[in-house]
């Protein structure tokens, strides 16, 4: 069951707005105050084990915005921890970076705690008629982004970025994961998949690979069909499921003080094929540089899958987009 509350218990945020004063602003927005170690958090010093989704959710509503984009927001409710939380925000997002931590042992947030949390229909708390939002604590990591630091890295300390999210990556692309289930970890019966090879409302769900193979070759058609890609464009045949992040661009690393790499964001990661990382990494990288660095660096022959998907991105990303269930169409078309 999850938490109820109204109007976010009737408390005002200590930001008085700014850019991202509303979730769905077209820019992001981050508030400078959270950053600081010396501003004083609400759960400072408590045992996040005895803090209940109340006293969570009062912290949460009464600090400055840290980041705010789209229909997430995260504040930091403490020195160490912070909430993520919204509309924008699946319960799949906890168990799919539970699982990175777990499973693979990669360098990410921890969470501590996630549930669901009521709010009215009437659309007064986020502007959205949705009646439950998700709410994720996890880990402050302190440090950089690499986005932020990358113009004053060295190229050792370039190359040295480049070698740990290489590492992040094989180890993700070394674990083949056939027997789970394609999409978000964890994820709800009718949650859709979401990155950049899906519509920005999200696809699917799909229940096997071959439906997300037949949804990808479909949107090949749809370029071919509006002249934008050529009949010979190549045909996806996907083999192998790994754990992939989708989105590994700069603005989602943190450098700590001791230079080691954190993964954060892992809000369109699901179980995909092994070629949508290394395609997603070239397409939302931010900088060539970071791009070529960490490419180089991975293991098997990615040259040769980025050159496929560079042809096809158009019918990916631009072709027609089918509704939200086509993946259920095609099932019962084929019944």
């Amino acid at each position: 069951m999850g938490f109820y509350v109204s109007k976010l218990l009737g408390i005002e945020s200590q930001d008085n707005g700014g850019p991202g004063g509303m979730i769905g602003f077209s820019q992001p927005y981050q508030d400078p105050r959270p950053i600081d170690d010396d501003y004083d958090f609400p759960l400072d010093g408590k045992d996040i084990a005895s803090v209940s989704d109340k006293e969570l959710l009062f912290a949460f509503a009464t600090v400055p915005r840290l980041y705010e984009y789209g229909y997430v927001t995260v504040s930091r409710v403490s020195k160490d921890l912070i909430i993520k939380f919204g509309p924008g925000v699946a319960m799949s997002e906890a168990e799919t970076t539970k699982f990175a931590s777990e499973t693979l042992q990669l360098p990410v947030p921890k969470v501590h705690r996630a549930f669901k949390v009521d709010v009215p229909d009437t659309g007064k708390v986020f502007g959205t008629p949705l009646e439950d939002i998700h709410l994720i604590v996890m880990d402050y990591i302190k440090g950089s982004t690499v986005k932020k630091a990358w113009r004053s890295f060295d190229i050792a300390a370039k190359e040295n970025v480049a070698q740990q999210v290489a590492d992040v990556i094989n180890k993700m692309q070394s674990t083949v994961l056939n027997h789970m289930p394609v999409g978000p970890i964890g994820r709800a019966h009718n949650e859709t998949c979401q990155g950049p090879w899906f519509a920005g409302y999200g696809t699917g769900p799909f229940d096997t690979l071959k439906e997300l193979e037949d949804w990808c070759n479909h949107k090949v058609d749809d370029g071919i069909m509006v002249k934008q890609l050529k009949p010979e464009t190549p045909r996806f045949e996907f083999r192998d499921t790994v754990l992939t992040h989708q989105d590994l661009g700069m603005r989602n690393l943190v450098v700590d003080e001791d230079m080691k790499v954190w993964v954060i964001n892992w809000g369109c990661a699901g179980v995909y094929p092994k070629e949508f990382e290394r395609a997603a990494l070239q397409l939302q990288a931010e900088d060539n540089e970071y791009a070529n660095m960490v490419l180089g660096r991975l293991s098997g022959r990615q040259g040769i899958v980025i050159d496929q998907f560079a042809k096809i991105v158009y019918g990916l990303r631009i072709g027609r987009i089918p509704s939200v269930n086509w993946a259920s169409s095609l099932r019962r078309n084929q019944e």
